[in-house]
């Protein structure tokens, strides 16, 4: 790029967006696109540890603000997947009851426990 001459935007843009690929067959579907993989990988890393360590300082009482916010993520991420699932999840029967009141059951007396029968 010492020729001197002045690159128009579509040239410069072109010439400084280029991915760290390596082509590991013929064709552009066997190209890796490796700075992808290695940011993925790293964001992965920090988010897993991130959640490693808040569920090993985890307390049942009063969460923690970190703890909270893993929580409302977690939630986030798991009632819209088991509205798509036609798997029962018994993990977490707290959201059943969380369905059941946000009208899912709707018409459904929820079920009394042994003291209710009579």
């Amino acid at each position: 790029m010492a020729t001197g001459a002045a690159l128009t935007a579509n040239e410069y843009i072109s010439h400084h967006l280029v991915n760290l690929t390596a082509k590991i067959g013929e064709g552009p579907f066997w190209t890796l696109h490796l700075d992808t993989l290695i940011v993925s990988g790293l964001v992965g890393c920090v988010v897993f540890g991130l959640m490693y360590y808040v569920g090993r300082h985890a307390t049942a009482g009063v969460p923690g603000k970190l703890q909270a916010f893993i929580e409302i993520v977690v939630g986030m991420v798991e009632l819209p997947s088991m509205r798509l699932s036609i798997i029962r999840s018994r993990f977490s029967p707290g959201l059943r009851r969380l369905r059941r009141r946000r009208g899912r059951h709707a018409g459904k007396q929820p079920r009394r426990g042994r003291a209710g029968r009579r």
